[in-house]
């Protein structure tokens, strides 16, 4: 067996259990906007894209004021229920934290929403060899 220089881990629904509260998220924030997307469209409609793909895909479809208005509700939503409720899957900071080996944590999401949410629950004494973001590589 070859020697393992590097593990790389995707941020949300390996690290973190993130998906669900994106969802929640997205459900008020696309009402408060008045964005119609019924509720079981949204993992369809959304699953695996990045932030910037879904902002296009709404701006495309409902135009550029109303996909504005839903980026500026959606921060300060996602960042309170990351902040309230975000969980690291059970067992896997202590996985990483007793690796021996270097590690990276992979994500679509923003850099600078990264940073604040791998400090929340469970996650404040996870130290990352690097932080990269998907569209930065």
């Amino acid at each position: 067996m070859k020697n393992i220089d590097l593990i790389i881990f995707d941020f949300d629904g390996v690290i973190v259990d993130s998906e669900y509260l994106y969802k929640k998220a997205n459900i008020i924030a696309l009402k408060q906007a008045y964005i119609d997307i019924p509720d079981d469209d949204l993992n369809h409609k959304f699953w695996g894209l990045s932030y910037t793909d879904i902002l296009n895909m709404l701006r495309n479809e409902f135009g550029a004021a109303r996909t504005d208005m839903f980026d500026d509700i959606i921060q300060p939503i996602a960042r309170k229920m990351f902040e309230d409720e975000l969980e690291a899957i059970p067992h896997v900071i202590d996985f990483i934290e007793a690796s021996p080996h270097e590690f990276c944590i992979g994500s679509n999401s923003r850099t600078s929403n990264e940073e604040p949410r791998r400090k929340q629950r469970g996650i404040r004494t996870l130290r990352a060899a690097c932080l990269r973001v998907a569209v930065n590589i």
